[in-house]
């Protein structure tokens, strides 16, 4: 059960409420904002509704990380489920002739949101493909989930790397975001499949003083082991 909060009754099914009272559903708060820019920056995705509304998805074999973005979305989040088990993604790689056997694979699990009209101004980051806008403000929020999306810890070297394949040939734009927050601005690493952005040891340190505190699950990802 859900508690509107603006009538103050409770929901089994609080976005139903939401659907026929419009003017009883809350505004996304700047964070819950500042999150889903992160992770559309990352792997997550808009949907569009069958009611014509959108919803935010994410994929992800860390439950830990859509636990916390449930809670971090409270009344807009739907519960989480298992997207696929990892049998069925082995047998669906060795299917399409992937080398299955050899690989690991992991429970995929997803979290969205219920719908939200609000997300409707995310739209304008899908033409063909996902680009990022140019007026991103790369807040520690928004770091911070991209990061935990699509970042990796290189402990061979103690600095960040964050895959960027839909901004390849947008580098500017991308360094634009990070002088406009005064933070380092990434090197890049470009071969014929991948498309990253890098930092030296000293400057990954600086970034991750400015993320702050790391995501539950993801310790791993500010040079810690213990996951």
């Amino acid at each position: 059960m859900d508690s509107c909060p603006n009538c103050g009754k409770d929901y089994k099914r609080i976005a139903a409420h939401f659907q026929h009272n419009p003017s009883h559903r809350p505004k996304l708060s700047e964070q819950q904002h500042e999150i889903i820019t992160g992770v559309l920056m990352a792997d997550g995705h808009i949907e569009e509704t069958s009611t014509g509304t959108y919803r935010l998805k994410v994929n992800s074999i860390n439950k830990q990380y859509l636990e916390h973005l449930s809670d971090k979305f409270g009344i807009f989040s739907n519960d989480i489920y298992l997207n696929e088990s990892a049998q069925a993604s082995k047998e669906r790689t060795l299917s399409r002739g992937g080398f299955g056997n050899s690989v690991d694979f992991n429970d995929v699990w997803a979290w969205q949101t219920t719908s939200i009209p609000e997300l409707s101004k995310y739209r304008n980051w899908y033409d063909g493909k996902k680009v990022w806008p140019t007026n991103i403000n790369i807040t520690p929020t928004v770091l911070r989930h991209l990061y935990v999306g699509d970042g990796c810890w290189e402990s061979s070297n103690s600095r960040i790397r964050i895959a960027m394949n839909n901004e390849r040939g947008n580098e500017e734009k991308v360094e634009s975001y990070f002088e406009v927050a005064n933070l380092p601005v990434p090197k890049w690493n470009t071969t014929e499949k991948s498309h990253a952005a890098y930092w030296s040891a000293t400057e990954s340190e600086e970034l991750l003083n400015y993320i702050g505190e790391p995501i539950a699950g993801f310790k791993y990802k500010w040079g810690n082991d213990n996951v």
